[in-house]
């Protein structure tokens, strides 16, 4: 990475789990803590059983019952709609939430968003999207990381559609063989952290970024 990044300040390794940071520092290289992954059980997000997860069957059925729509995979030629549905989801939370700090994550988020789109078939990442009266209102997309878990990489709703959110995501993880869901971390936002509990996870993974000392 040094080879090709001007400032070696920028080259780094993320999401390194706890367990796997210790070789890097042995080389000599920095750990520094970015967060917590969330990871739920691919079976409590399916089932949705009980009263703590009340809400999210409530919103689901309503969306279903509510609004005419197709949940179909994604395809390549769907990327400049799912853009566009990623700019507008930027602005109105831009709207809500002046924090210069949240701002930068958006940005980068739709960058990063932009990345994974225009690499989809290199890198092997699934996805789906949802349509109402012909248009896309919702993508999801993820991958795999090991035999265990699949990772939901990235969720942009219209959620003027009420629902929607809890029901691509109840779909994409019924379709996962996998045991566990990781629904990545919280980038430090209380809003994001209260999301993410909210789907009970049993485990919490301290992660790390591995750059130059």
């Amino acid at each position: 990475m040094d080879s090709y990044n001007k400032n070696r300040l920028i080259s780094r390794i993320e999401n390194v789990e706890k367990a796997e940071a210790a070789p890097y520092k042995e080389l000599g290289f920095e750990d520094i803590s970015s967060g917590r992954d969330y990871v739920c059980k691919r079976s409590a997000l399916i089932g949705l059983s009980g009263n703590l997860f009340k809400s999210k069957r409530a919103a689901i059925n309503y969306f279903i019952r509510n609004y005419k729509f197709e949940y179909l995979p994604y395809k390549t030629s769907d990327r400049s709609e799912c853009v566009e549905l990623f700019k507008l989801w930027v602005s109105e939370r831009k709207l809500n939430n002046s924090d210069s700090i949240y701002q930068g994550l958006l940005e980068d988020n739709f960058t990063a968003f932009q990345v994974v789109l225009g690499s989809y078939n290199k890198l092997g990442f699934i996805g789906r999207v949802i349509k109402t009266g012909g248009e896309i209102k919702a993508v999801t997309v993820g991958y795999p990381l090991g035999r265990k878990t699949f990772v939901v990489l990235f969720e942009v709703c219209d959620l003027r559609f009420k629902g929607i959110a809890q029901y691509i995501f109840r779909e994409f993880c019924k379709e996962q063989d996998y045991p566990d869901i990781n629904i990545m971390d919280d980038s430090g936002l209380d809003s994001l952290k209260k999301v993410k509990l909210s789907y009970r996870p049993y485990k919490i993974m301290d992660s790390f970024v591995i750059r130059n000392e």
